[in-house]
C-alpha cells in the first residue's frame, strides 16, 4: 500500500505544472516519501487495531483489484503463495552447494 501511495504521488508530481513531464521514479527522490507513507500506515494500523480497519481496508482493496483483473484466487491457494520453509531450506542448500554463487549462468 505504501508503494502504491508513493507511485500515485509520483504521478501527481509529473503533472504538477499542468503538463506531463517525466520525473525519474528512483530511490533518492521517493524513498523518503515511501518511508513516510509506510510509517503513517503503520501508525494508522496501530491506532485502529482494535477495529482492524487497516487489514479490512487492505483486503477490500485486494479483493476489488482481483475482481477487476478477473483473477480468481481460491481460499486454499492463498497459503501457497508465500515461500514455504522447505523451499527456503532447499534454496539455502543449493546456495551452499554452489559455494555462495547465485547462478551457473554468465551475466
Amino acid at each position: 500500500m505504501a508503494l502504491i501511495l508513493t507511485v500515485i504521488e509520483a504521478c501527481i508530481d509529473e503533472w504538477s505544472s499542468g503538463e506531463q513531464c517525466d520525473i525519474p521514479f528512483n530511490e533518492p527522490i521517493y524513498k523518503p516519501i515511501y518511508q513516510l507513507h509506510l510509517s503513517q500506515l503503520r501508525k494508522f494500523g496501530e491506532y485502529t487495531k482494535d477495529h482492524a480497519i487497516l487489514p479490512k481496508l487492505l483486503k477490500r482493496l485486494s479483493d476489488s483489484g482481483r475482481r477487476n483483473a478477473k483473477v480468481e484466487v481460491a481460499v486454499d491457494n492463498v497459503a501457497k503463495r508465500g515461500l514455504q520453509e522447505d523451499a527456503m531450506a532447499a534454496a539455502i542448500r543449493e546456495y551452499e552447494m554452489r559455494n555462495g554463487e547465485l547462478s551457473d549462468e554468465d551475466e
